[in-house]
Formats: C-alpha cells, structure tokens, sequence
C-alpha cells in the first residue's frame, strides 16, 4: 500500500504462509528468515486513512537474516492515520505490527498475538524517524490497547517504542489493559517522549523487567547517552504484573538514566519530568524486585 490521499481498508482476509514439512510430511520448525509479510504499506494515511480489521496471519515475520525484517503488518515510513483492529496473529515468526516512523495518529486494539519465534525488539514495535521534511517531524497520538500478546519461550519483548531523535515532537501514548503472557518485558521504552499513560495492564509468568524504560536518548553507534529534548510525565499505574516461577530476573518497574557530567547536571534536571508509578500489584518468586 502506498498513498498519502486513498482510504485504505484492509478486512477479512487470510495471510497464511505454509509451514515447512519432512519429507514424511510432518511439520518442522519454520526459519525466520524464510517467512514472508502479510501486509506491507508505507506513505500513506497522512491526508487519509487505513483499517486493518478481522483479519488472520499464520506463520508471519522475517528475521534480519532474510535480506531485512518484515513484521506480520510492516508499516514502514510515514504511514499515519490507522487502525489496527480486531486481528489474529497465530505463530508468528518474528513480530506481528511494526509502524516504524508513523507520524501521527495509530491504534492498535483488540488483536490476538501468539509468537512462535523470539524477536530482538517488540512484538509490536515503533521508532520515531525523520523521513521526509514535507511533513512534521513528530510521533505523537499512540494508542495500544485490549490486546492479548503471548510468547512460547518467554524471552520477547511484548511492545516496543522509542524515540532517539531528539527534533522529533513525540508524545501522548497510551498502552492499556493489555494482557500480557510468557514474556520477557511487556514494555519496553526510551528517548526523547512525552506524556504516557501505562495503566491497567495485566502480565503474568513474565522472566524480566515487566516495564523498562530508558530515560534517556542514546546514539546508536557510539552509545553516548543524551539528554537534550524533554521527557517524562509518565504515569505507570493500576497494572497487575506476576514473575514466572524459574524467573531469576523479573521486575515489576525498571526506570534507568545514567549519571550526567557536572556541565550537563542543569540541562537534564530541566528536560527530565515526572514519572508516577503507583498502585500496581507486581507479585514476584522470592528473587525478584518490585521496583528499581
């Protein structure tokens, strides 16, 4: 899909990619690299829309060994303006909605996620981008809700987002009452955002941090941690969070920053905001941390 001034509308379809067989016809294990998208768009929505609703992905997700990744439903560059809705994603083989350098505008609600085949980011996963300077650069109006998301090893991440560009405007995400299952971390999120709601979500037999968030931007080649845009006003409230029984890294909260230089100790206790982490049931196996 790709058009800034069409509304697209994706529904009621079957995205079904045969999984591999002996030769006595018995399934194996299907290779990551070898598996195709479902559904793939980018520059579109920005003066229109799209809706993605009832449909079914099986055996979905290509891993960077296969030329480059490719989610289940890879949006991929200025796609904006979407609904992702009512879905499901039946053994995904690396992740299941990727909407890399959305500007504004996406939900995603009331999917079924099941992973097969761990991945290295999120299962649903997003990054802030500058793509094109006709439009704002911003990553903003972000609502991940009523999904259902289990993994079969339990070292995946549930949902990912980030914002590493300092220019970007990124702001108002809201991720609630989700269920989580079999994971590594339900949320893991970093850089430069403003204004998230992360609240009544439900995660049990997870092995990691629950939710882990990086307070603050970092380079992706030298790894020099930065803060120079505003972040904060996050809220992490009302979520039930419970560590698998073997776990032996779990916890309920993970908030990381790093220690400034003395020139940078005024501009970061400016540009950092509040973080509000309140009545949330975390529940952990005796070797394990509430928050941290």
């Amino acid at each position: 899909l790709q058009s800034h001034n069409v509304n697209f509308i994706v529904e009621n379809n079957v995205f079904r990619n045969e999984p591999p067989k002996d030769v006595n016809g018995n399934p194996l294990p299907p290779n990551p690299a070898k598996m195709p998208s479902g559904l793939s768009a980018f520059d579109c929505g920005y003066l229109s829309s799209i809706i993605v609703n009832n449909n079914i992905f099986e055996y979905c997700g290509r891993n960077n060994e296969g030329h480059h990744r490719l989610f289940a439903i890879d949006f991929y560059d200025n796609v904006n303006n979407f609904i992702i809705s009512n879905n499901i994603f039946r053994n995904t083989t690396w992740g299941a909605i990727r909407f890399d350098g959305t500007k504004k505008n996406a939900v995603i609600t009331d999917n079924y996620i099941h992973q097969l085949i761990a991945n290295d980011s999120g299962i649903i996963n997003a990054s802030a981008k500058v793509t094109n300077r006709e439009y704002e650069d911003s990553f903003k109006n972000i609502s991940i809700c009523n999904n259902i998301i289990e993994e079969v090893n339990g070292i995946s991440y549930g949902i990912g987002l980030q914002c590493q560009i300092d220019s970007t405007t990124s702001e108002n995400i809201n991720i609630q009452n989700n269920t989580f299952h079999r994971l590594r971390t339900a949320v893991v999120m970093g850089g430069s955002i403003m204004g998230v709601n992360i609240s009544g979500n439900n995660a049990s037999d997870m092995f990691g941090p629950v939710i882990e968030y990086s307070a603050y931007s970092e380079d992706a080649q030298t790894e020099v941690k930065r803060i120079v845009a505003p972040l904060g006003n996050v809220l992490i409230s009302n979520n039930n969070f419970k560590s698998a029984p073997q776990a032996n890294s779990f916890v309920g909260v993970s908030i990381k920053s790093y220690t400034p230089t003395e020139a940078e100790v005024e501009r970061v206790n400016e540009l950092t905001n509040r973080f509000v982490i309140s009545n949330n049931l975390i529940y952990g196996n005796g070797n394990s941390s509430g928050v941290v």
